[in-house]
């Protein structure tokens, strides 16, 4: 795939989004990237896409492998690829019907009935086998994503979405961006998974391969999602990147500073990262964390 020239943005607000990183990322590329001298491109932690958008703006991405546990994101990703403008208006009309609704309780009431319907219809959707079904559960996500509290994304263990309405008026969809990245995710070198990162990695070898890992951080709330990511997650995470350097892979990772003792032979570098899903600029805090490579 060649550079795409165009400013491209997350079209979902996601809990460790790396949209402020950009220039720290990029400055620690490998040079075979850059070059157009590595073939495969892995993200086996996905979440809001904020990485693969930055390099389709900056390197040429050949193969790219996009993953991630959560089945509903890697469906709403397939919803975008398929039937952008139907996701788009159908998600604007309910956004449209609660900006028009000026009471705050009532605003609540709307927003809890497509959560709870969000909710309820998990049981019945086939996530093996794309359908129309897959438009309407991504733009009710699009929809919570756009109006819940901090725009964050959180379940509970039951798999629930679980975060309250913001009663704010959410920002508009910018319909450009959706549609470009929908072209650019139907493009034949691009493949979407719902997998579990292990059995992504169990999958690659060699030094024509670049992966970027950006999981929940350790020591941070983990629990947005229905498995969390715990310590021991960790440290088998750790394993497996020092499994994939021995096999010659680029690699690079995020991860919070607790994690540096795991990664000792590697070369580590403090960047501060700023909090992407706070309610307004003012509170988005800074924290240092890590950037991990093994180049």
């Amino acid at each position: 795939m060649e550079i795409i020239q165009h400013k491209l943005h997350p079209i979902l607000k996601w809990s460790g989004g790396k949209s402020g990183n950009y220039k720290h990322l990029n400055k620690s590329l490998p040079q075979a990237l850059i070059d157009g001298k590595i073939n495969n491109y892995y993200e086996p932690f996905l979440g809001g896409g904020a990485m693969f958008l930055n390099l389709i703006q900056n390197v040429k991405l050949n193969r790219c492998i996009l993953s991630d546990i959560n089945e509903d994101l890697i469906l709403f990703y397939k919803a975008i690829k398929n039937n952008p403008k139907e996701l788009i208006s159908l998600a604007e009309k309910s956004i449209d019907s609660y900006i028009k609704i000026s009471n705050k309780e009532k605003r609540k009431e709307f927003y809890n009935r497509i959560r709870a319907a969000y909710n309820e219809e998990q049981s019945i959707i086939d996530y093996e086998n794309y359908s129309s079904f897959y438009i309407h559960r991504a733009a009710q996500l699009l929809f919570l994503n756009k109006t819940c509290f901090g725009g964050r994304y959180r379940q509970n263990r039951k798999g629930e979405f679980n975060v309250p309405c913001s009663c704010e008026n959410p920002s508009k969809l910018n319909k450009t961006n959706i549609l470009l990245i929908s072209a650019i995710f139907r493009c034949e070198n691009i493949s979407f998974r719902q997998a579990d990162y292990k059995d992504v990695c169990n999958e690659i070898s060699g030094d024509d391969s670049f992966v970027y890992f950006d999981p929940p951080y350790d020591g941070t709330a983990s629990d947005y999602y229905k498995i969390p990511f715990s310590h021991e997650d960790h440290i088998e995470l750790s394993e497996i990147y020092k499994v994939l350097h021995k096999k010659n892979t680029f690699l690079m990772m995020n991860n919070s500073c607790i994690t540096k003792k795991y990664y000792s032979d590697f070369t580590i570098k403090p960047i501060i990262s700023q909090n992407t899903v706070a309610r307004s600029a003012s509170n988005r805090n800074e924290t240092e964390v890590l950037l991990i490579t093994n180049y």
